[in-house]
């Protein structure tokens, strides 16, 4: 919730905060000098259109911070509304509280607008409906300029729209969307939000760069949940990453650790820093055509969009690949300069494509998609041909091994089929043939970066252990 109290003591805040949001209304307003009381008064013109005639009605805007108290606004506290209405000729009255109005003050202002002796309609805002008026999209960096403590709070602000599967919800000062596919609750999300938040503010960028919501969608039908999230950074800059990148850093594809499927859809935004038109939070970029009602990918808004988030994808496979095979390769060099071993057949670990299996459809469909060799996630695999035996297990005896990290070592036959007799390919026992399987716990994987991490630290370590074999021999 919003702390009023951050307001200054005078009420001339109260004031401009609120002279702010008629302007943003598209109202035209002005001072009319100080009241009675000390505090100055607004007057708001309000312009009506009708199929006949545009006419107009002009509201006396009077405002009491009593936040600082804690008090409610007592009858004590208004002068004689119709005068004072009728000094300025104002057809309406608005009392705006940074607290709430008495009960005396609620009759004596819903009297007014029924009498029908009097032409002037009078109302209120209190601090409820100021916070609701200030958590729109159009609204919220007003919220930050008046309330710069409160509207980052941690506190959950989380408020109806006219949809019942639709909220907007302020968390930690990130004003975004919520919606459900079918659903009309919203409280089982929280600790989603929370943990997705928490992996945004991990992400670490140059400063004033940074990372803001927009949306979040939920597929409670199928399960799943889709991110739409801007890349903010001047644009006398460059951002140091692209949209696939960042998507990836935050867990795009993965099932993670609500059993949840995450999809996260980034966009890249430039700003114009000392524009008045600049907001972090500005409407315009929630009211986005870049992003779904109902889900699904992003649409681009430019060619420039289209042209890096091709690029960003492109960029991250080969990363991608480049990071699968890195240890795995260079194993397999250290391995070539054996001269008693030939590596025949190798495979390297395949956890990359490990989540790809919740697909409810035929898995052979899925290997032979992904051309998997095989269906090793967490361990890689050499068939070896040896012709000096005890050379070969005095190598093998510098791999090191545990209960996380281990290597299997197993003597292979080789069975040729044929029709009579059968007959295995038999040779002296100067040659002999071996599976190596390099494996580690799955029990020590949080997920596939950290499994691929792993598996490459595993790689080096036996690499550098043929290194120092060959160095001794």
């Amino acid at each position: 919730m919003l702390d009023f109290t951050e307001l200054s003591a005078d009420g001339q805040d109260l004031e401009l905060l609120v002279r702010e949001l008629l302007f943003r209304q598209g109202f035209s307003v002005y001072w009319s000098g100080k009241g009675a009381d000390g505090g100055r008064d607004l007057i708001c013109i309000e312009r009506r259109g009708s199929f006949f005639q545009q006419d107009e009605r002009s509201w006396l805007i009077q405002c009491k911070h009593n936040a600082n108290s804690g008090k409610a606004v007592g009858i004590a506290d208004l002068d004689d509304i119709s005068d004072s209405c009728a000094h300025h000729n104002c057809q309406g009255y608005l009392l705006v509280c940074s607290t709430y109005p008495s009960s005396a003050v609620v009759n004596r202002l819903e009297g007014i607008s029924k009498n029908p002796q009097k032409s002037v309609v009078a109302s209120y805002w209190d601090s409820v409906k100021i916070e609701q008026l200030l958590s729109t999209p159009q609204n919220w960096s007003l919220a930050q300029r008046f309330f710069p403590v409160s509207a980052i709070a941690e506190d959950w602000q989380i408020y109806a729209t006219d949809m019942p599967n639709q909220w907007v919800v302020i968390y930690k000062g990130y004003y975004f969307h919520l919606k459900n596919r079918i659903g009309s609750r919203h409280s089982h999300h929280l600790e989603s939000i929370k943990q997705r938040v928490a992996d945004i503010e991990g992400i670490t960028l140059p400063e004033k760069h940074f990372l803001r919501p927009r949306s979040v969608y939920y597929d409670d039908k199928n399960g799943g949940y889709e991110w739409y999230v801007d890349y903010m950074y001047p644009n006398t800059q460059r951002a140091i990453t692209g949209s696939a990148q960042v998507a990836d850093a935050l867990g795009d594809g993965y099932a993670l650790e609500d059993g949840q499927l995450y999809t996260f859809h980034v966009k890249l935004r430039s700003y114009l820093e000392h524009s008045d038109h600049y907001d972090p939070d500005h409407y315009d970029y929630y009211d986005s055509g870049s992003i779904p009602r109902s889900g699904g990918a992003r649409g681009y808004e430019s060619y420039e969009d289209y042209a890096e988030a091709d690029d960003s994808k492109r960029r991250l496979t080969e990363d991608s690949e480049r990071e699968k095979n890195r240890g795995f390769e260079k194993l397999c060099k250290e391995l070539e300069q054996i001269s008693f071993i030939k590596v025949l057949r190798k495979c390297n670990s395949s956890i990359e494509y490990l989540d790809k299996f919740y697909i409810q459809k035929n898995w052979s469909e899925i290997i032979e998609d992904l051309e998997l060799e095989d269906d090793r996630f967490f361990s890689a695999w050499f068939f070896i041909r040896v012709a000096d035996d005890d050379a070969f297990h005095d190598m093998i005896t510098n791999f090191s091994q545990g209960i996380d990290k281990h290597f299997r070592l197993t003597r292979a036959h080789i069975y040729l089929p044929a029709d009579e007799p059968k007959r295995s390919v038999r040779s002296d026992d100067s040659i002999l043939y071996y599976d190596l399987t390099l494996s580690i716990h799955p029990s020590t994987i949080g997920n596939k970066v950290m499994g691929r991490s792993l598996l490459n630290e595993y790689f080096e370590e036996l690499a550098n252990a043929i290194t120092a074999f060959r160095g001794e021999n």
